[in-house]
């Protein structure tokens, strides 16, 4: 992804290179040859004072590495600058790209899963009165927020469906309000922090999707928890943000909404099925119809066509105590109740289920804020060792944009040796 995201520098930079090389071999020779003949500094006999104060300077260097005292005490200068140098790259903080001001805010309010849209707009109103104070005015020319537009669940069709429970708010600041891009995200984050009930996330867009598009995490670091058992991982989820949430550095924490939401539970016995010979996919498709519905056909009225469904009304659909009353038709005649070949009761189950490499999976998101990336990772590592104890058979791996920073490092350190190797032979 890198490699996609900087082929038009890497595309500069070869061109910059290979026309500096050209221009060497052609145009700098021809001048040369033109301008530097007739030039009395060629022909001067006595050399210039920037070059007599170059060579005073550097004599006693050049006499002290031939000596033979001097050769041993250059050769651990050399080296004592070398090592330092390594010393300095480690401690070097480290990032996947620099932080860049877009001018913008997206900021994402996460509710309870299945929160209704009525409860998201509640919610969404405390923001926006909260976002409305720093509006940029005549009363108050420097604020901060300009405007913003908000966007509550995406469509089934959405390259990224959401809920309702997931609001998203495009914010474009104001350049003249005098504060930076940190600043500015500090600012929302702490106005997000003083409503109960939500989590939340403050990001520039382009960030934003960058993120996503590295990890299908929209933040810059994602803490996976791998295992088997949902409660577990929901358990490990909550220690490890409880773990890392005071880190220097790290903006709020958000477990990715995983919880138990209730359910309606059919489940069939298969020995009575059997016995009064309807298959499993019958009992099925009859409940898919009574609750959900089966288009049947389409009624044409002038140049609009309209699906014709079949399904229970209103009233029996939610009668959940009932339910177990419907009418199934037997292949040989007859009728039995649904209860007579499944249990029906209410239940609970996870509201989704999110796997990768064939394991499931709970994550962690997190941004940095004014610090560097690699150090805020190391940290959480830290954190999670000391603090968080895995059961066996359950891991964490770091994902989003530290994972592809991890990659381009290990990639740009075998290229710099490989230039290292090179500069070297041609000094050979």
């Amino acid at each position: 992804v890198e490699g996609r995201l900087f082929v038009p520098l890497g595309i500069a930079y070869i061109v910059s290179i290979l026309a500096s090389l050209l221009v060497s071999l052609t145009v700098t020779p021809v001048l040369a040859s033109y301008l530097l003949v007739g030039s009395k500094a060629m022909h001067r006999e006595k050399e210039s004072p920037v070059l007599r104060a170059i060579k005073w300077m550097v004599k006693p260097i050049i006499h002290l590495s031939m000596s033979r005292l001097g050769l041993p005490f250059i050769l651990l200068a050399v080296t004592v600058s070398v090592v330092g140098a390594g010393v300095l790259v480690v401690r070097l903080g480290t990032d996947f790209l620099p932080p860049f001001d877009e001018g913008a805010a997206q900021v994402n309010v996460f509710l309870a899963p299945g929160a209704s849209l009525e409860t998201s707009n509640m919610i969404s109103r405390i923001v926006d009165e909260r976002f409305r104070t720093h509006m940029k005015s005549e009363e108050n020319p420097e604020g901060l927020i300009r405007g913003f537009i908000r966007r509550s669940g995406r469509a089934e069709l959405d390259e990224h469906a959401e809920g309702v429970n997931v609001t998203e708010y495009v914010v474009a600041l104001n350049p003249d309000s005098g504060l930076s891009r940190s600043d500015a995200l500090a600012l929302l984050r702490g106005e997000l922090a003083e409503i109960p009930g939500i989590e939340f996330e403050a990001e520039q867009p382009l960030a934003h999707l960058i993120s996503h598009m590295l990890s299908g995490v929209t933040a810059q670091i994602a803490i996976k928890i791998y295992g088997d058992d949902l409660d577990v991982l929901r358990t490990k989820a909550q220690e490890i943000k409880n773990a890392i949430q005071s880190i220097n550095g790290l903006a709020p924490p958000v477990v990715e909404p995983q919880q138990i939401v209730p359910q309606l539970r059919v489940e069939l016995d298969r020995d009575k099925l059997s016995l009064y010979g309807i298959s499993a996919a019958y009992v099925n498709e009859f409940i898919e119809t009574a609750m959900q519905g089966k288009i049947v056909s389409t009624i044409l009225d002038g140049q609009r066509t309209f699906d014709l469904v079949v399904r229970l009304d209103e009233l029996h659909r939610t009668d959940i105590a009932n339910l177990h009353r419907l009418s199934l038709d037997l292949p040989e005649g007859g009728r039995i109740p649904l209860g007579a070949v499944a249990n029906v009761y209410e239940g609970g189950g996870p509201n989704t289920i999110n796997r990768e490499n064939v394991r499931r999976r709970i994550t962690i998101r997190a941004n940095t804020t004014d610090r560097d990336l690699g150090s805020v990772v190391a940290d959480i590592q830290n954190a999670i060792g000391e603090k968080v104890t895995m059961p066996e058979g359950y891991f964490v791996e770091y994902g989003g944009q530290f994972q592809a920073q991890q990659e381009a490092s290990n990639q740009m350190l075998l290229l710099s040796g490989v230039s290292v190797l090179g500069v070297f032979l041609v000094l050979y």
